[in-house]
Protein backbone atom coordinates (compact mmCIF):
# COMPACT_ATOMS: atom_id res chain seq x y z
CA UNK A 1 0.00 0.00 0.00
CA UNK A 2 2.80 2.43 0.87
CA UNK A 3 4.56 1.71 -2.41
CA UNK A 4 1.36 2.31 -4.40
CA UNK A 5 0.76 5.58 -2.55
CA UNK A 6 4.33 6.73 -3.21
CA UNK A 7 4.25 5.93 -6.91
CA UNK A 8 0.82 7.53 -7.21
CA UNK A 9 2.03 10.74 -5.57
CA UNK A 10 5.00 11.02 -7.91
CA UNK A 11 2.95 10.31 -11.04
CA UNK A 12 0.21 12.74 -9.98
CA UNK A 13 2.64 15.62 -9.48
CA UNK A 14 4.35 14.88 -12.75
CA UNK A 15 1.01 14.69 -14.60
CA UNK A 16 -0.11 18.04 -13.18
CA UNK A 17 3.14 19.66 -14.23
CA UNK A 18 3.13 18.16 -17.72
CA UNK A 19 -0.52 19.08 -18.25
CA UNK A 20 0.50 22.71 -18.01
CA UNK A 21 2.51 22.25 -21.24
CA UNK A 22 5.55 23.36 -19.30
CA UNK A 23 9.13 23.58 -20.42
CA UNK A 24 11.21 20.62 -19.27
CA UNK A 25 14.94 20.51 -18.47
CA UNK A 26 16.63 17.16 -17.81
CA UNK A 27 20.14 16.03 -16.95
CA UNK A 28 22.45 14.28 -14.50
CA UNK A 29 23.49 15.00 -10.94
CA UNK A 30 25.88 13.58 -8.38
CA UNK A 31 27.74 14.47 -5.21
CA UNK A 32 28.32 13.76 -1.54
CA UNK A 33 25.99 13.13 1.36
CA UNK A 34 27.12 13.74 4.93
CA UNK A 35 24.80 11.02 6.15
CA UNK A 36 23.69 10.89 9.78
CA UNK A 37 21.16 9.14 12.03
CA UNK A 38 18.98 9.80 15.02
CA UNK A 39 19.49 6.52 16.88
CA UNK A 40 18.44 4.86 20.13
CA UNK A 41 19.54 1.40 21.23
CA UNK A 42 17.01 -0.15 23.65
CA UNK A 43 15.69 3.34 24.38
CA UNK A 44 19.07 4.94 25.08
CA UNK A 45 20.13 7.75 22.74
CA UNK A 46 23.60 7.30 21.27
CA UNK A 47 25.80 9.97 19.72
CA UNK A 48 26.23 9.32 16.00
CA UNK A 49 28.97 10.60 13.69
CA UNK A 50 28.14 11.21 10.05
CA UNK A 51 29.41 9.10 7.15
CA UNK A 52 30.57 10.79 3.95
CA UNK A 53 28.94 8.80 1.15
CA UNK A 54 27.76 9.53 -2.38
CA UNK A 55 24.67 9.71 -4.54
CA UNK A 56 24.26 9.71 -8.33
CA UNK A 57 21.24 10.00 -10.57
CA UNK A 58 19.15 12.18 -12.80
CA UNK A 59 17.30 15.44 -12.50
CA UNK A 60 14.17 16.72 -14.24
CA UNK A 61 12.85 20.27 -13.90
CA UNK A 62 9.28 20.75 -15.10
CA UNK A 63 8.63 24.51 -15.23
CA UNK A 64 5.13 25.68 -14.36
CA UNK A 65 6.13 29.25 -15.24
CA UNK A 66 9.36 31.21 -15.60
CA UNK A 67 10.34 30.94 -11.94
CA UNK A 68 8.50 27.93 -10.43
CA UNK A 69 9.29 24.31 -11.28
CA UNK A 70 8.71 20.80 -9.99
CA UNK A 71 12.12 19.14 -9.60
CA UNK A 72 12.46 15.34 -9.61
CA UNK A 73 15.84 13.90 -8.56
CA UNK A 74 15.69 10.09 -8.93
CA UNK A 75 19.01 8.70 -7.74
CA UNK A 76 21.00 5.94 -6.10
CA UNK A 77 21.79 7.18 -2.60
CA UNK A 78 23.94 5.76 0.21
CA UNK A 79 23.06 6.54 3.83
CA UNK A 80 23.99 5.53 7.38
CA UNK A 81 26.02 6.68 10.35
CA UNK A 82 28.73 5.69 12.83
CA UNK A 83 28.81 5.24 16.61
CA UNK A 84 32.48 5.40 17.53
CA UNK A 85 34.17 3.84 20.56
CA UNK A 86 31.38 4.07 23.14
CA UNK A 87 27.99 2.37 22.81
CA UNK A 88 25.51 3.20 25.59
CA UNK A 89 22.90 0.76 26.88
CA UNK A 90 20.22 1.45 29.50
CA UNK A 91 20.98 1.00 33.21
CA UNK A 92 18.89 -2.14 33.60
CA UNK A 93 21.33 -3.91 31.28
CA UNK A 94 24.80 -2.64 32.17
CA UNK A 95 24.61 0.07 34.86
CA UNK A 96 24.12 3.00 32.46
CA UNK A 97 27.78 3.10 31.40
CA UNK A 98 29.36 3.05 27.94
CA UNK A 99 30.79 -0.13 26.51
CA UNK A 100 34.21 1.13 25.45
CA UNK A 101 36.04 -0.18 22.41
CA UNK A 102 32.86 -0.97 20.48
CA UNK A 103 31.92 0.76 17.24
CA UNK A 104 28.81 0.41 15.10
CA UNK A 105 28.54 1.50 11.46
CA UNK A 106 25.17 1.40 9.75
CA UNK A 107 25.37 1.25 5.95
CA UNK A 108 22.27 1.45 3.77
CA UNK A 109 21.45 2.16 0.14
CA UNK A 110 18.27 3.42 -1.52
CA UNK A 111 16.70 4.40 -4.78
CA UNK A 112 15.39 7.81 -3.76
CA UNK A 113 12.95 10.09 -5.56
CA UNK A 114 12.81 13.61 -4.12
CA UNK A 115 9.80 15.54 -5.46
CA UNK A 116 10.67 19.18 -4.84
CA UNK A 117 9.10 22.55 -5.49
CA UNK A 118 11.74 24.88 -6.91
CA UNK A 119 11.63 28.69 -6.95
CA UNK A 120 14.44 30.46 -8.80
CA UNK A 121 15.39 34.09 -9.18
CA UNK A 122 17.56 36.18 -11.48
CA UNK A 123 18.06 36.18 -15.23
CA UNK A 124 21.53 34.77 -16.01
CA UNK A 125 22.93 33.49 -12.72
CA UNK A 126 19.88 32.04 -10.97
CA UNK A 127 19.87 31.29 -7.24
CA UNK A 128 17.00 29.05 -6.16
CA UNK A 129 15.37 27.39 -3.15
CA UNK A 130 13.84 23.91 -3.05
CA UNK A 131 11.62 21.98 -0.65
CA UNK A 132 9.51 18.86 -0.75
CA UNK A 133 9.11 15.18 0.17
CA UNK A 134 11.65 12.43 -0.45
CA UNK A 135 10.68 8.80 -0.98
CA UNK A 136 13.33 6.07 -0.72
CA UNK A 137 13.11 2.41 -1.73
CA UNK A 138 15.48 0.25 0.32
CA UNK A 139 18.12 -1.75 -1.56
CA UNK A 140 20.36 -2.87 1.30
CA UNK A 141 20.92 -2.33 5.02
CA UNK A 142 23.91 -3.65 6.97
CA UNK A 143 25.57 -3.02 10.30
CA UNK A 144 29.30 -3.43 10.88
CA UNK A 145 30.22 -4.14 14.49
CA UNK A 146 33.83 -3.67 15.62
CA UNK A 147 34.81 -4.81 19.10
CA UNK A 148 38.22 -5.57 20.57
CA UNK A 149 39.95 -6.17 17.26
CA UNK A 150 37.12 -8.25 15.77
CA UNK A 151 34.61 -7.23 13.08
CA UNK A 152 31.14 -8.60 12.43
CA UNK A 153 28.81 -7.71 9.55
CA UNK A 154 25.07 -8.16 10.06
CA UNK A 155 22.51 -7.93 7.25
CA UNK A 156 19.58 -5.85 8.56
CA UNK A 157 17.42 -5.76 5.44
CA UNK A 158 14.78 -8.17 6.81
CA UNK A 159 14.20 -5.94 9.85
CA UNK A 160 14.39 -2.58 8.03
CA UNK A 161 11.39 -0.78 6.59
CA UNK A 162 11.30 -1.00 2.78
CA UNK A 163 10.23 2.62 2.37
CA UNK A 164 11.90 5.76 3.72
CA UNK A 165 9.95 9.03 3.85
CA UNK A 166 11.59 12.37 4.50
CA UNK A 167 11.47 16.11 3.87
CA UNK A 168 14.20 17.93 1.99
CA UNK A 169 14.93 21.67 2.06
CA UNK A 170 17.81 23.43 0.35
CA UNK A 171 19.22 26.05 -1.94
CA UNK A 172 21.30 26.20 -5.08
CA UNK A 173 22.53 28.25 -8.01
CA UNK A 174 22.49 27.63 -11.73
CA UNK A 175 24.13 29.43 -14.62
CA UNK A 176 24.34 28.95 -18.40
CA UNK A 177 26.87 26.41 -19.63
CA UNK A 178 26.96 25.50 -23.32
CA UNK A 179 23.52 24.42 -24.52
CA UNK A 180 22.22 23.95 -20.99
CA UNK A 181 22.81 24.94 -17.39
CA UNK A 182 25.26 23.90 -14.69
CA UNK A 183 24.03 23.90 -11.08
CA UNK A 184 25.35 23.48 -7.55
CA UNK A 185 22.96 22.54 -4.76
CA UNK A 186 22.93 21.95 -1.02
CA UNK A 187 20.01 20.13 0.61
CA UNK A 188 19.25 18.88 4.11
CA UNK A 189 16.98 15.84 4.39
CA UNK A 190 15.43 14.68 7.66
CA UNK A 191 13.61 11.39 7.92
CA UNK A 192 10.02 10.88 9.04
CA UNK A 193 10.17 7.06 9.05
CA UNK A 194 11.19 4.88 11.99
CA UNK A 195 13.30 2.37 10.08
CA UNK A 196 13.51 -0.67 12.35
CA UNK A 197 10.73 -3.25 12.09
CA UNK A 198 10.14 -6.47 14.01
CA UNK A 199 11.20 -9.85 12.68
CA UNK A 200 13.83 -12.57 12.91
CA UNK A 201 17.51 -11.69 12.50
CA UNK A 202 20.29 -14.19 11.89
CA UNK A 203 23.50 -13.25 13.72
CA UNK A 204 26.61 -15.35 13.27
CA UNK A 205 30.26 -15.37 14.32
CA UNK A 206 32.17 -18.12 12.56
CA UNK A 207 30.39 -21.46 13.13
CA UNK A 208 28.09 -19.94 15.81
CA UNK A 209 24.78 -18.80 14.33
CA UNK A 210 21.80 -17.48 16.30
CA UNK A 211 18.27 -16.76 15.07
CA UNK A 212 17.20 -13.74 17.15
CA UNK A 213 13.69 -12.26 17.47
CA UNK A 214 13.93 -8.49 17.03
CA UNK A 215 11.19 -6.74 18.99
CA UNK A 216 9.94 -3.19 18.67
CA UNK A 217 12.22 -0.57 20.26
CA UNK A 218 15.48 -2.51 20.27
CA UNK A 219 17.03 -0.37 17.54
CA UNK A 220 15.24 2.92 16.78
CA UNK A 221 16.66 5.15 14.10
CA UNK A 222 15.80 7.57 11.30
CA UNK A 223 17.86 8.90 8.41
CA UNK A 224 19.05 12.46 8.00
CA UNK A 225 21.92 14.24 6.25
CA UNK A 226 23.20 17.18 4.23
CA UNK A 227 23.90 16.70 0.51
CA UNK A 228 26.15 18.73 -1.75
CA UNK A 229 25.31 18.00 -5.38
CA UNK A 230 26.37 19.32 -8.78
CA UNK A 231 24.74 18.66 -12.12
CA UNK A 232 23.99 19.68 -15.66
CA UNK A 233 20.65 20.04 -17.43
CA UNK A 234 19.56 20.75 -21.00
CA UNK A 235 16.13 21.91 -22.20
CA UNK A 236 13.84 19.40 -23.87
CA UNK A 237 11.19 20.26 -26.46
CA UNK A 238 7.59 19.61 -25.39
CA UNK A 239 5.07 19.64 -28.29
Amino acid sequence: MKKLFSIGLILSMLFLAMSAQAQVHAGLTGGFNFSDLDMKIMGYENEVTSRTVYGVGGVVDVYLNKTIAVRLEPKYQLRGGVILDDVYLPDDIIDDIPISGVGLTLKSSYIEIPVLLKAEFGKIIKPYIIAGPTIGFLLSSKMEVKAYGMALNVDLKDITEELFFGIGVGFGMSFPFGLGSFFMEGKYTFGLTELQKTGKQIIGIGPIVEDVDIEEGILEYTNKGFEIMVGFTVPLTIP
